[in-house]
C-alpha cells in the first residue's frame, strides 16, 4: 500500500470508526497526542475535539458521516463529506426536537509519522442550525 493510500485509510478509519461508530479510543492508534483542530466552533486540541464529538453524539446518537470524496497528496488528505443526524438527545441544553439534518463539509488533514496531526474543517453550520432550530 502506498503512503497516500495509507493516509487515506487513516482518515477513513477516523470517520468510520471514531465518529460513525462512536469509538474515540481509536484515536490513540491514529491521532497524534498534540493533534490540532482548526474549526471556528471548537477550541484547538485533541481533548476539545473529543468533547465536541461526544456532545454531538449525545444530541445526535445516529450521527453519520458519509465520505463523498477522498483525495491525498503528499502529507495532506482532503475529504468532502455529508454529515447527517437526528436530534433525539439533549444538545447544549436544548431538549430534543426530533428533527434531522444533513450538512456538507470539507476537511483537510495533515498526516505526520503515520498519525493525524492537524485538521482544518469547513462546514455548513448555518444551514445545520436552520434545519434543526428554524
Amino acid at each position: 500500500m502506498s503512503m497516500l493510500d495509507e493516509n487515506k485509510t487513516l482518515v477513513r478509519r477516523h470517520l468510520e470508526e471514531a465518529v460513525n461508530l462512536g469509538r474515540p479510543e481509536v484515536w490513540s492508534d491514529i491521532m497524534a497526542e498534540d493533534f490540532v483542530l482548526h474549526h471556528p466552533l471548537v477550541a484547538p486540541g485533541r481533548e476539545s475535539y473529543a468533547a465536541a464529538l461526544e456532545l454531538l453524539r449525545t444530541g445526535f446518537p445516529d450521527l453519520n458521516v458519509e465520505v463523498l470524496d477522498l483525495v491525498a497528496e503528499n502529507d495532506r488528505v482532503v475529504v468532502r463529506y455529508m454529515e447527517r443526524g437526528t436530534h433525539t438527545g439533549d444538545f447544549m441544553g436544548l431538549a430534543p426536537t426530533r428533527r434531522s439534518y444533513e450538512k456538507h463539509g470539507f476537511a483537510m488533514y495533515r498526516v505526520a509519522n503515520g498519525r493525524l496531526a492537524e485538521c482544518w474543517m469547513q462546514e455548513d453550520d448555518q444551514g445545520y442550525q436552520q434545519q434543526l432550530f428554524g
